[in-house]
């Protein structure tokens, strides 16, 4: 039986969009989700009544496949690399957690399974390479970190470890993940875009939030070397912007959609995007740069809070994996940790690093990991705990604190090296022989009670 018998839907009569068919989240209409200031707040964001479905542009309103039947809410679809399962974040009762479910779209009376739960609240599910998935998860009141499990083995592991919360992941091409992260302990939890590999390694900033926004969520890449995504401020309607792969932290603008309200873009197999949210009516649409904005459905019983094709992406790519769960701690090289960008990082003209504190983030609160000697170039290697949420923090000769950096961890086994000290993201290394390199990697020395944070 074929897919569009299985749907129950008639695909529109002409058009570009003829025969396109995606997955929409629809929210009950009045019921108060989409709250954009809480974005995990996942009883708020999909409230009682909100489902799954499957959709053909120009369908009515009653010419939907439920995908979510039988359960209490639904929402976060993603469809897998093939184009014939879905994943989404679902519960059974108001009493319920979130969990992660799967269908298969070609099950005529299948219904979701689950695939996922880990005893919190799960969502924002995605397909890797191997049969693989990626989700967050977390309690109500957070941090939420990213887990990757595997639907053959069952097998799970967490692959994020920051003071915030990470959400919203999504592969790109490289086998990298992106996703949106919110650091908690900054006082602004602004969310911006990072990227990390699919094993928790090197996890860095990919496209900072600018200053007058609360989130950057739902990063997608798109065919042209592109990443779109949503942003917006806390109560205000979102906009769709994009970002180029070559330069991400630098080339970000606004995409005139023609929507009002934004909530979901993502790249369709001809480079247009399926976008949800509202423009003269609330929907899904199809848009193209400089086209028009081509309504595909729209029902007025819902909210259209995400859409997602259904179309094979081709496979995925997977990255190999260097952490090594017996070794306990990773490594950290900088090569000059006085190269700065000089904004964020030493200005021109800050006395010279002499030695490095590294500081964790246990239980909620900033504390005193460790300290090591800088050599005479501005390197040094340490080896420091796998898994835990650090950061450093440079000291001249005078103790007096020079720059600190944000947040980041290192896997079991990792070998993760920086250029200097917030140095401009084009940077290379120089190439020459550090100091640092003539020993092994030093253990961190017990900091002085002066010094202590």
């Amino acid at each position: 039986m074929s897919l569009l018998a299985v749907a129950g839907c008639a695909p529109s009569a002409g058009g570009r969009a003829a025969g396109l068919m995606f997955v929409v989240t629809q929210v009950p209409a009045g019921s108060g989700g989409l709250r954009k200031a809480s974005r995990l707040d996942l009883d708020g964001r999909y409230p009682l009544g909100s489902r799954v479905a499957l959709v053909f542009a120009g369908a009515r309103p009653g010419d939907v496949r439920v995908l979510s039947a039988g359960l209490a809410s639904a929402g976060a679809p993603a469809v897998s690399p093939d184009g014939r399962r879905v994943l989404f974040a679902g519960r059974e009762s108001a009493e319920s957690r979130w969990a992660i479910f799967e269908v298969n779209l070609r099950a005529v009376w299948g219904r979701p399974r689950k695939a996922a739960d880990l005893g919190m609240d799960c969502a924002d599910p995605a397909y890797l390479a191997g049969e693989g998935i990626v989700f967050s998860c977390g309690h109500k009141r957070g941090p939420w970190s990213l887990y990757s499990a595997s639907l053959k083995t069952g097998g799970v592991e967490r692959i994020t470890f920051g003071p915030g919360d990470a959400f919203d992941p999504a592969p790109l091409r490289d086998g990298r993940l992106l996703f949106s992260w919110a650091d908690l302990a900054s006082g602004r939890p602004a969310a911006a875009l990072f990227v990390v590999n699919q094993d928790g390694t090197w996890v860095e900033a990919f496209a900072a939030a600018h200053p007058r926004d609360s989130f950057a969520r739902r990063g997608r890449r798109t065919r042209d070397s592109g990443v779109v995504f949503v942003s917006g401020d806390a109560g205000s309607h979102g906009r769709i912007e994009r970002v180029e792969m070559r330069r991400p932290m630098v080339r970000r603008r606004a995409l005139a959609t023609g929507l009002s309200d934004a909530r979901s873009a993502e790249p369709l197999p001809d480079g247009a995007l399926l976008l949800a949210g509202r423009s003269t009516q609330d929907g899904v649409f199809r848009w193209r740069e400089g086209g028009r904005l081509e309504p595909l459905f729209a029902d007025p019983r819902f909210t259209a809070a995400e859409a997602v094709p259904v179309a094979a992406s081709g496979p995925l790519k997977g990255r190999p994996s260097t952490v090594d769960m017996a070794r306990g701690s990773g490594t950290l090289l900088c090569y000059d940790s006085n190269q700065s960008d000089g904004v964020v990082g030493p200005h021109r003209g800050s006395p010279k690093a002499a030695r490095v504190e590294f500081l964790a983030w246990k239980d909620g609160v900033e504390a005193p990991l460790g300290w090591s000697a800088v050599e005479s170039d501005g390197s040094f290697l340490v080896e420091a705990p796998a898994d835990l949420p650090i950061r450093v923090r440079t000291r001249d000769f005078r103790s007096r604190a020079v720059s600190t950096c944000g947040w980041f961890w290192v896997r079991s086994g990792e070998v993760r090296s920086c250029i200097g000290c917030h140095e401009g993201h084009e940077r290379m290394a120089t190439n020459r022989l550090i100091k640092a390199l003539r020993h092994d990697a030093r253990r961190l020395s017990p900091m002085e009670r002066r010094d202590r944070p």
